[in-house]
């Protein structure tokens, strides 16, 4: 935990900042993955294994959250089926910030935020 961090979280009112924001998740996700030693990170950091198994994480990622959605609130699913044709979309654009991301250099971090 650290306290300085300041978080804002945005309302997307339309697509075009919905899939901005995708893309700009992905990006991110594939950068702290660089520095830090969470699940996934290989794949990251080793260009050969993302571009063998890269194109897995989309579909991965679609099942996880719709399990999520399923566990969480099933109505909700059998309510909005359509509402997963916008996930399926939105995995494309963060698929593209993420591969973005892997292929930019590591980020550079202040080591205060690293040191714990």
């Amino acid at each position: 935990f650290v306290p300085q961090i300041k978080v804002q979280h945005y309302h997307r009112s339309d697509m075009r900042s919905f899939f901005n924001h995708q893309k700009q998740i992905g990006r991110i996700t594939s950068q702290v993955l660089k520095v830090l030693p969470l699940p996934g990170s290989a794949i990251v950091r080793n260009r050969l294994l993302f571009i063998i198994f890269g194109l897995a994480l989309p579909p991965v990622k679609f099942v996880r959250t719709l399990s999520v959605f399923l566990r969480a609130n099933p109505s909700l699913v059998i309510r909005y089926p359509e509402s997963f044709v916008l996930l399926k979309i939105g995995l494309i654009f963060w698929y593209w910030g993420f591969w973005k991301g892997v292929f930019m250099p590591p980020p550079r971090f202040s080591n205060v935020l690293l040191a714990e």
